[in-house]
């Protein structure tokens, strides 16, 4: 009985060397990834090309719950294995957090054709280093939800990020329904208006733009009185305790106050 065992195991461990995974160095023709651009879809350039997109597309840096940024280095041990599915053999860094998110940012990855050697399909082994960092682009804009709110003033209370987030919608509410709506022409049956404006990293308001009619009379007409009123916000958005740039947007029903129909460049528009 024990010469079985014994026996059983040495089969075992020898299928198991023999379907060990190779490195992309050691193999002749890399995974078939879909979206490879190359004629030679198994070409190792186009394949890291187009893995390094996957990811760069997918990586979000996390942050902690006072919206510091975690950074950090992670390895990922990466099986692209002959069945043409990825599994994450292990994911190494010092922040289990990092680890985590490595780990989900891998989980649907999608099917493909196995690497070859000797023209059999074989798994391969991948050691991708990831580098979880925050940008300090000075053209990168982020979105309201991924900041700190920035603040009209000091408080002396501290507010929470919700409390933040209410006062900095009343702000730009605030700034739209004083206007007196100038010069703005829109469609006949358009009531709602979008807008995008930015907020810099001195927390100064301004460029606006008319997602419904870009270049109108309105969008020209809040970016004068954003300069002239030099509306600002004491405190910009920051994440952590860096100041960023945001991008934002806001819609807004119009009220009529006064409706008449004019001509103007031969389209019939109503002024409100």
């Amino acid at each position: 009985m024990r010469i079985i065992i014994i026996i059983f195991l040495f089969i075992n461990l020898t299928i198991y060397s023999q379907e060990k995974a190779e490195y992309l160095t050691t193999i002749d023709k890399a995974p078939r990834l879909s979206e490879c651009l190359s004629k030679d879809k198994h070409d190792k350039n186009c394949f890291l090309a187009t893995f390094q997109k996957y990811v760069s597309n997918r990586l979000i840096l996390p942050f902690d719950s006072l919206n510091n940024p975690i950074e950090g280095k992670v390895k990922a041990y990466l099986i692209f294995d002959k069945n043409g599915s990825l599994q994450i053999k292990t994911v190494r860094s010092k922040n289990n957090i990092l680890n985590k998110k490595t780990e989900s940012l891998f989980s649907n990855f999608p099917s493909f054709e196995p690497a070859l050697k000797n023209n059999k399909p074989i798994s391969m082994i991948l050691v991708y280093p990831i580098t979880y960092i925050f940008s300090t682009d000075p053209n990168k804009f982020y979105s309201i939800l991924e900041v700190l709110p920035p603040q009209p003033k000091i408080y002396k209370t501290k507010k929470n990020p919700y409390q933040l987030n209410k006062i900095y919608t009343h702000f730009i509410n605030e700034f739209f329904t004083k206007s007196k709506q100038q010069g703005h022409y829109t469609s006949k049956n358009t009531y709602m208006h979008s807008y995008s404006f930015e907020i810099d990293t001195l927390g100064r308001l301004g460029n606006f733009k008319d997602l419904i009619k870009p270049n109108s009379s309105y969008e020209k007409y809040y970016n004068k009185r954003a300069l002239k009123k030099g509306k600002s916000f004491v405190i910009p958005a920051k994440i952590g305790n860096r100041a960023v740039k945001i991008r934002d947007s806001i819609h807004l029903l119009s009220v009529l106050r006064e409706s008449r129909s004019i001509i103007r460049s031969g389209t019939e528009r109503m002024q409100y």
